[in-house]
């Protein structure tokens, strides 16, 4: 019975130092920063970002620049029965073809002109409060992407992480019961250990094989989800570094409301393009080249012109207030959006809070239990000395032993995840 006293306290001792054994290669913040990096559409977002400096741009060219062109028109009216004369201003009565008050016969022109709008500050300003706006959307977008990320990637981590840590603890019971199993086979043969007590052990180590392989499949399955979220191509498994998150101070704001808001300035901005076309437009223009109607002496038709074009709308079928009534329901709209979401985040909060509250007292009952448990393995082992207990009541007392440690990680890793979820939330 000694020996075997002595086998047992040999997986007594392989359990307590399952919590201290560390092979971590790889760290949560290498897998965050990872997934940042890779992800597609945050690159989309911060691309878009530049492309709003290029809009600025454009508006300036668009609205600030002079505007250089050239343009060229040929356009011949010819006559019949015109007395042999095709094309002409003034033709006889009996000429057929269109009336010349409106095609001056013809018209040949080759001119460059200069355009720029002026007095259109407040347009300027207004598209680039627009840009402004879309680089800000685009600005809080990939913050929250970013938030969302990290938050999927320590979900991940965790899964990963727990999966490990149970193999881990399995593989050295099953390589404990291997090497005890060939240990009790000697013991067996010289008649110290029965045959029954022999068989059971052997069962113990097909049931932990089965279990150790069983773990091993959990973990390339859920280190496959986590590199390929992150956008790893290498899936040789590593082992993961512990983590201890902590709770974050509680935020009165909140980044989620940061687009609601950003929604609701971009949708005024859109009621100030919109009326922008009931402002005064003024340009002026200065062209030169040729501009003819007649093909006689059409070389000394060159020349220049300049002038200064002005358009103001009247009346348009009240469109202006039609389009204020729709910037007024659609404002309401963010704002019930706005509401729901703040109220969602604060019971979001308070049930992580709840969990965290929870997950810790459950694991301080359980270091307590395994505490006691300590205590109990000890009566056991002088019992199984003394012959008091059977080794199946023993092997029982290990295995509630071992279904502690196990609800003892299941635990911390629950309260790792309550934690992250409260920190989610409260950003």
């Amino acid at each position: 019975m000694g020996k075997i006293n002595h086998i047992f306290i040999r997986i007594l001792a392989f359990a307590f130092l399952f919590c201290d054994i560390s092979t971590a290669q790889n760290t949560l913040d290498y897998y965050i920063n990872t997934a940042i990096a890779n992800n597609p559409e945050l690159n989309e977002h911060f691309n878009n970002i530049k492309n709003g400096e290029i809009q600025n741009s454009l508006i300036d060219a668009q609205n600030n620049s002079f505007q250089l062109s050239l343009t060229s028109n040929i356009l011949v009216a010819p006559y019949l029965n015109n007395d042999g004369q095709m094309i002409s201003t003034n033709p006889q009565k009996e000429a057929i073809g269109y009336d010349a008050g409106i095609t001056n016969g013809g018209l040949y022109s080759a001119q460059l002109n200069l355009e720029k709008n002026i007095f259109n500050d407040r347009t300027v300003n207004v598209l680039r409060k627009n840009t402004t706006l879309q680089t800000t959307r685009e600005e809080t977008a990939a913050k929250i992407l970013e938030h969302n990320l990290k938050y999927s990637v320590t979900d991940k981590y965790l899964n990963v992480y727990e999966s490990q840590q149970l193999y881990n603890y399995a593989k050295m019971i099953e390589d404990t019961l291997r090497a005890e199993v060939d240990a009790a086979k000697s013991l067996t043969k010289q008649g110290i250990l029965k045959q029954t007590d022999l068989l059971l052990l052997m069962n113990e180590l097909s049931n932990q094989e089965i279990n150790t392989e069983q773990l091993m499949n959990n973990i390339q399955s859920n280190y496959s989800e986590l590199n390929t979220f992150c956008g790893i191509e290498n899936f040789n498994v590593k082992n993961l570094d512990q983590i201890k998150l902590e709770k974050t101070a509680e935020n009165k704001s909140s980044h989620f409301t940061a687009m609601f808001k950003n929604d609701s300035l971009t949708i005024l901005n859109q009621q100030e393009l919109f009326e922008i076309k009931y402002e005064p437009q003024v340009n002026v223009f200065v062209n030169t080249g040729l501009n003819a109607i007649e093909l006689d002496n059409i070389e000394r038709k060159f020349g220049v012109s300049a002038g200064i074009n002005f358009s103001l709308p009247l009346y348009d079928g009240d469109q202006k207030n039609l389009k204020a009534q729709q910037t007024k329901i659609s404002l309401e709209n963010v704002s019930s959006y706005e509401k729901s979401q703040s109220i969602l985040k604060w019971s979001k909060m308070q049930q992580a809070e709840t969990s965290i509250e929870l997950y810790k007292n459950i694991i301080d009952k359980l270091k307590n239990q395994l505490i006691n448990f300590s205590t109990i393995l000890s009566i056991s082992n002088s019992s199984l000395a003394q012959g008091q207990i059977s080794i199946i009541d023993y092997i029982s007392i290990i295995n509630k032993y071992d279904e502690l440690k196990t609800n003892s990680l299941m635990a911390e890793i629950k309260y790792q995840r309550a934690v992250n979820e409260f920190n989610y939330w409260n950003w």
